[in-house]
């Protein structure tokens, strides 16, 4: 075995090293191992036990060299194997019963005794080299080889993102049910997610936790945050607000796709209704019902004074005449922010005394683009609600069957939303844009 110092089963022995775990004077495989060779009497011994002896030297001596300038971590007192793990020039191995890991997880079990396994060598160690996060693979060995009292009960964001990686390409979520719903839980305790910047630029490695352990809300909550911060990039690459592209991050099939098209249907939607509050005040229609002035008296003189002082900063700000939606590069977000800015100038009567202040009338533009991103499509399309139902069910995540079919019903409502958005900004205004107008002007007594 490695020669070099062993890591004892407890979170306070990596500051205080402690002695390896007492073992017995052979593990089962070694006793069986001697039997074998006690029973074969009638073998020639003297040129294999040569060979034997030097290439059990270069072995031994191959592993005390690695193991040297590598931190070991013994997970079982008659551990058969080794795993090998090297991130950033570190390197780390772990002690383990390949019986367990074989059990934990099927790709572990093939890549031990599969068709393209490496045979078991006769004498030294078992020496087996994966790529894994070292701290998210000693964390799952710590369960697999039941040591329960040191698997972390709060992880932060990058550990919990490590380990939602390594269990979803390791098959083995399961493992995770006692746990799961905890670490899930408390990740909104974590400054990553609970500071504004922060949430921007990690909220993709919550949507990737949230998808292995099925958490609906969770999901829905960082996906909709993705999609209102993502912008577009160099390359015309969508990419968010550390300016990551999205296809360079881990995230779920037909993700991308998604968060790409809600973003587009979101755009339009708002320049539409913009544009089709600039048409209906430039038409100056006397039949019309829709009004925008709040306060119901000098309804055409404010609507006018509405125009006349939203033009030009729809002009500095470059949004007018208003860009197709596939002509945008902003975020949701910062186009949001840019027309919030856009505060008509209020008309003040001059009829009579006291004059009827028009201030709630400054806020319309705000007002339609705030209705747009509430009707946001929810971001569940077809399959997404059933495999996240699944994987809540195998990591112990509880989510009740009302639940799912309010879900369920907001799905199919978002949908129709975005279906009823145009692919390109060239009409007049579509159903969708006058609804939300309609839900958002008041019409005067």
């Amino acid at each position: 075995m490695a020669t070099a110092a062993v890591e004892d089963n407890s979170h306070e022995a990596r500051q205080s090293p402690s002695p390896a775990p007492s073992s017995r004077p052979l593990s089962p495989i070694q006793e069986h191992e001697v039997a074998d060779h006690e029973n074969d009497s009638d073998r020639d011994h003297d040129d294999a036990a040569t060979q034997d002896v030097s290439d059990q030297e270069s072995s031994c001596s191959d592993t005390s060299d690695a193991s040297s300038a590598a931190t070991v971590l013994n997970f079982h007192v008659d551990s058969d194997a080794v795993v090998l793990v090297e991130k950033d020039s570190i390197k780390t191995v772990y002690q383990i019963s390949s019986c367990s890991i074989a059990l934990a997880s099927p790709v572990w079990c093939a890549l031990l005794y599969g068709q393209d396994s490496k045979d078991r060598p006769a004498k030294g160690e078992w020496s087996i080299t994966l790529e894994a996060d070292p701290k998210a693979l000693e964390s799952i060995f710590r369960i697999v080889h039941y040591q329960f009292d040191q698997v972390p009960t709060s992880p932060d964001l990058d550990e919990l993102f490590e380990i939602a990686c390594l269990v979803s390409e390791c098959q083995c979520t399961h493992l995770t049910y006692p746990w799961a719903s905890n670490w899930v839980a408390s990740l909104g305790e974590h400054p990553s997610l609970a500071e504004e910047d922060s949430l921007y630029a990690q909220c993709h490695k919550a949507i990737w936790i949230a998808w292995v352990f099925g958490d609906i809300k969770l999901f829905e909550k960082m996906t909709n945050v993705l999609i209102i911060t993502c912008s577009v990039g160099a390359g015309g690459k969508l990419t968010n607000t550390a300016g990551t592209p999205l296809d360079d991050m881990i995230l779920p099939p037909g993700l991308l796709d998604m968060v790409s098209d809600i973003r587009m249907t979101v755009i339009i939607m708002m320049l539409e209704a913009v544009g089709f509050y600039i048409n209906h005040l430039s038409s100056g229609d006397p039949d019309s019902k829709i009004f925008y002035c709040k306060v119901g008296k000098d309804v055409r003189e404010c609507e006018a004074m509405m125009l006349g002082s939203v033009l030009p900063k729809l002009v500095q700000a470059k949004l007018y005449p208003l860009p197709k939606g596939s002509d945008v590069v902003l975020s949701i977000l910062d186009l949001k922010t840019t027309l919030d800015h856009i505060k008509t100038i209020p008309y003040v009567g001059r009829d009579w005394m006291p004059h009827k202040s028009h201030e709630p009338c400054c806020f319309i533009v705000r007002d339609l683009v705030s209705a747009c991103v509430e009707n946001m499509p929810i971001p569940l399309k077809d399959g997404y609600l059933d495999h996240l139902i699944s994987q809540a069910k195998v990591s112990g995540i509880q989510c009740n069957n009302s639940s799912y079919q309010v879900l369920r019903q907001e799905h199919a409502k978002g949908s129709d939303i975005a279906s009823s958005a145009s692919s390109e900004q060239e009409s007049d205004g579509n159903d969708s844009s006058e609804n939300i107008v309609e839900s958002v002007v008041a019409t005067p007594a």
